[in-house]
């Protein structure tokens, strides 16, 4: 990544990135040169275009393990792997997915 590209930080504020709206109003969002930090309580809310056979949001870690949130049901990084893997059900119009942070991440990606 290019140091000299401006990478806002948000924290206790909401903001957008890249087309995510982005809730740390009781977290942390803070991009760095290769990766993004992501605290506990930040929400990041993900467009999603309308897709008849669903889809599927992977979050890839720079490094360790972490817990987000979707509604009630949790998603986690299996022992030894770098991924969470988030399932999307079909839908013929446009969504968006709210993913919580339960734990703080290292983020070098999100795929969907």
């Amino acid at each position: 990544m290019n140091s000299e590209v401006e990478r806002p930080s948000l924290e206790g504020a909401t903001g957008t990135f890249a087309g995510i709206a982005i809730d740390a109003t009781n977290g942390k969002f803070s991009p760095r040169d290769n990766d993004t930090q992501i605290n506990a309580g930040t929400v990041l809310t993900i467009p999603v275009e309308a897709n008849s056979d669903g889809a599927v949001l992977t979050f890839t870690l720079s490094g360790g393990s972490a817990r987000l949130a979707v509604g009630e049901e949790e998603y986690a990084t299996a022992e030894g792997s770098k991924v969470v893997t988030i399932e999307l059900k079909p839908s013929g119009t446009a969504t968006k997915c709210a993913v919580s942070f339960v734990t703080q991440a290292y983020l070098s990606s999100i795929e969907l």
